[in-house]
């Protein structure tokens, strides 16, 4: 059988993972993209790359420089952009290797940077979490780091594909902006919608 595949995107603290989670109630398969792409870093050809683009390399002893790579790549765009592009090279291939040899039927791909790096055009189906940008970061401080500083939220948004964009781009748009009850009811909507269109079409 066929593969189906389901991309969630959505910006910092739009609840896109939160989201993505839900469908392990389906026994779907879940893949974190941004999970994925960091273990690229420790792959020799692609830390060579990236030591070429940042000037560092990425890796010290067994652990990833995550924090001066966010700080050189949210600094300087031109870096950032080529950083995305050659994860939009090497990530898709990654991401096949990983259904291939998946025993499930139904994976969803949690990935912010669903569109920038070319991942939606191997989903079968594409959805947008939305929420306005104080209320995300709000979230972020609440559920994930109350230190989080809010101008690393900003950069981090504004490397970001906008809102509208990536919704007009996907093929379902929910606005995440109430309770998490009113939002498992979403979710519920359309992954039953998603599911049932699935199996009508097998």
């Amino acid at each position: 059988m066929k593969k189906f595949i389901i991309g969630v995107t959505g910006n910092i603290g739009s609840g896109k993972s939160t989201f993505a989670k839900w469908f392990y109630d389906f026994d779907c398969f879940i893949i974190d993209l941004d999970t994925t792409a960091k273990t690229l870093y420790f792959d020799e050809s692609f830390r060579q790359n990236v030591i070429d683009i940042l000037g560092i390399d990425p890796i010290e002893g067994d652990k990833l420089k995550a924090k001066e790579i966010s700080d050189i790549i949210y600094s300087n765009e031109d870096k950032f952009n080529k950083l995305t592009q050659l994860f939009a090279k090497s990530l898709p291939s990654i991401i096949w290797d990983i259904i291939n040899n998946c025993n499930k039927n139904i994976i969803v791909i949690d990935a912010a940077l669903l569109f920038e790096y070319n991942i939606d055009k191997i989903c079968d189906v594409t959805i947008c979490i939305l929420a306005p940008l104080d209320l995300r970061y709000q979230r972020i401080i609440k559920h994930r780091n109350n230190n989080f500083d809010y101008n690393r939220f900003i950069q981090i948004d504004s490397h970001q594909m906008p809102n509208d964009i990536k919704c007009e781009k996907a093929d379902f748009c929910i606005e995440n902006v109430s309770d998490i009850e009113n939002f498992r009811r979403d979710f519920l909507k359309i992954s039953r919608k998603i599911l049932n269109q699935k199996i009508n079409n097998d």
